[in-house]
């Protein structure tokens, strides 16, 4: 390809060049176009608040067919507000008074949203203001206003663009040079160093204190030298064999040791990236849920309903995949343990049922829950792992079932494990596919991808986890007539203490009208560096009854913390300037009136770990993103009304 005979530093200069000047073509037409559109604007509503104007001082004046008064005053209203022209025309078309315009001439000036030309050449913006009095028409004001300005405006911007442009170009080639030598230094000295190998030259100096990606190419290439010298050798004799040997053995030992460090850099990397994109995915999610959630709250048409409702759902299942995907990676590393809690499973298990009771009813399904006597009112296990892997089963039940009914069974085992069992009438599934079933993005055939969806993870992670916590998932499945996961868990039972312990925080969904029927509002500070994110809270606590004011960052909050008492901080963790863990460290080592005021973790970090960071940082509590508005009216729920809310929030 002619493309590979060019030079290395004309491709890179050429690449560089083109993509510089399109950023600057780019920059310079929008940010144009933005004045543009601006000054318009402006122009538009000072044109639009001059009609009251005009029609008040000109009405009593028509009437009175004063019209050496209106030609005065449309002659002072052209020297000192600047209109390009200003023709009055009375209800017979006759021309009362004309500046810049003659409408006999040149025609009226129909008001328009487009610029026109003038008589002496220049743009304008058109625009007409009838003149009646008690339901006569008196006659029609054209008036423009000259635009001449906003086309030098938008000139002078498109000039100081391609200044920058050009200034940025200049430096970009410059560091591009800089950045061309810093490369072919070092290849330069290696395409040398492969001559002198090429003519027998086994000594050659490639010595380097750099300690980059080139020093260590160099550092291979000596050891590739060497190791081909030694090769050599040990064909002259036993003596050179055996140092082969041995250098071959070393050179096995620092490949391992190599494919260790690529490994451990390899998790590293994997983990960072994991940690990144679950912030930067829940970050948007949180504004697509959160909005969907508040609009959901407002009055709509009943097709806006539905449409905004298939929004929420599609932002769930995405989150849900996200999840899914993160799970899968932390169990793939090993990174994911369980936590082992008192928690009553009969409970837990009428709670997941009662879940999913509303979206079986959706589909006209029967959703029933079956408890034994003998289950143990309390047991020690993880909770929300428990409630992960039926959330699964359930679910995936639901979905796969067209028609007739859903049965949620637990009992106890002969052995004292607690098994649960989910049982459906639905599409079953093939005998040959069930060993493919619980692996790692396994569907049950093509035409079930396209009609169910699925991203072939869940049943994947609901088994892990399963064995994870020493139990296990079966199924038993008859094709078309429906298909049973059996759930076993070996919980151990506790003694029932007087006061049963929850399976997991208990839903929310009336605090808000009982909030509200307290009338007790918080004042909460919210430091929040995204735009959505914080449009998504204000609605939220608007909804909750909370008075907010919002800080963008870390520093912004810190302020706003030295300045008023609030009853609780909600305090996103990455910011610019100054991250949130920064922020509350600060505001909690000042005096002031929020040296005690409870703060909450609200970011988008969502891994392992992450929680227990920012309370062991001394943070009141967590909450990841999406936020979820029953968890955060529990959690505002809890705090105590303080005397500081008596006194209006500043803004």
């Amino acid at each position: 390809m002619w493309l590979d005979r060019v030079p290395f530093r004309f491709r890179l200069f050429s690449v560089g060049a083109l993509a510089m000047a399109a950023l600057t073509v780019v920059f310079a037409l929008s940010q144009a176009s933005l004045v543009e559109t601006a000054l318009i604007g402006q122009t538009q509503l000072r044109a639009e608040s001059e009609r009251p104007l005009f029609r008040a001082v000109l009405t009593n004046l028509m009437v009175e067919r004063d019209y050496a008064t209106i030609e005065a005053i449309l002659q002072e209203s052209a020297s000192t507000h600047g209109f390009a022209h200003l023709a009055l025309v009375d209800a017979r078309g006759e021309t009362v008074s004309c500046i810049g315009w003659e409408p006999a001439e040149h025609g009226v000036p129909h008001e328009s949203k487009t610029p026109i030309v003038g008589p002496d050449g220049t743009a304008r913006l058109p625009f007409a203001v009838a003149i009646d009095y008690a339901g006569q028409k008196l006659g029609t004001l054209y008036y423009g206003v000259s635009i001449v300005p906003i086309q030098a405006a938008r000139a002078e911007v498109l000039s100081r663009a391609a200044a920058i442009g050009t200034v940025s170009l200049v430096l970009a080639l410059m560091m591009m040079e800089w950045l061309h030598t810093l490369l072919m230094r070092p290849l330069v000295r290696l395409r040398a160093a492969s001559d002198a190998v090429r003519d027998g030259n086994f000594d050659v100096d490639l010595e380097t204190a750099d300690r980059d990606d080139f020093g260590r190419l160099a550092q291979s290439f000596r050891l590739m030298t060497r190791e081909i010298a030694a090769r050599i050798r040990a064909l002259e004799g036993s003596e050179a064999a055996q140092r082969r040997m041995l250098d071959e053995a070393r050179l096995r030992e620092i490949e391992l040791a190599q494919a260790r460090d690529r490994a451990e850099a390899a998790a590293e990397a994997k983990a960072r990236f994991l940690a990144t994109m679950s912030h930067e995915i829940r970050t948007p999610l949180n504004g697509v849920l959160g909005l969907s959630s508040v609009l959901l709250g407002t009055n709509l048409e009943p097709e806006q309903r539905r449409l905004l409702q298939l929004v929420q759902g599609s932002g769930e299942q995405l989150l849900g995949i996200v999840n899914d995907v993160l799970d899968y990676s932390r169990l793939d590393a090993n990174g994911l343990a369980v936590d082992a809690a008192p928690f009553d499973p009969q409970r837990l298990t009428r709670d997941t049922a009662a879940a999913f009771q509303p979206r079986a009813a959706a589909k006209d399904l029967t959703l029933t829950c079956w408890i034994d006597a003998d289950v143990p009112p309390l047991v020690s296990g993880d909770a929300l792992r428990v409630r992960q892997i039926l959330d699964n089963l359930i679910g995936n039940a639901v979905k796969f079932t067209l028609v007739g009914a859903v049965d949620l069974r637990l009992h106890r085992t002969a052995g004292g494990a607690l098994e649960w069992a989910v049982q459906d009438t639905g599409i079953g599934i093939p005998e040959a596919r069930i060993p493919e079933l619980f692996q790692d993005f396994a569907q049950v055939d093509s035409s079930a991808t396209r009609r169910f969806g699925g991203s072939g993870l869940g049943l994947a992670i609901a088994r892990r986890l399963a064995r994870l916590m020493g139990g296990d998932i079966t199924v038993e499945s008859v094709f078309g007539r429906g298909s049973t996961f059996l759930l076993r868990l070996p919980l151990a039972a506790l003694p029932q203490p007087r006061e049963a312990a929850p399976a997991l925080p208990a839903k929310t969904a009336e605090i808000v009208p009982l909030l509200a029927a307290r009338g007790q509002f918080l004042r909460v500070l919210v430091a929040e560096d995204n735009a959505v994110n914080r449009l998504v809270i204000e609605k939220l606590l608007e909804n909750l009854g909370h008075a907010a004011i919002f800080a963008e960052d870390g520093f912004a909050a810190i302020a706003a913390a030295s300045s008023q008492p609030f009853d609780a901080i909600l305090m996103d963790i990455q910011m610019p300037g100054l991250d949130g863990l920064s922020a509350f460290a600060r505001i909690r080592d000042t005096p002031g009136p929020n040296s005690a005021t409870p703060v909450f973790a609200v970011t988008a970090n969502a891994l392992p770990g992450d929680r227990d960071t920012y309370i062991a940082a001394g943070m009141a509590g967590y909450l990841p993103k999406p936020l979820d508005a029953n968890a955060l009216a529990a959690l505002l729920a809890a705090i105590p009304r303080s005397v500081a809310q008596q006194r209006p929030l500043a803004t």
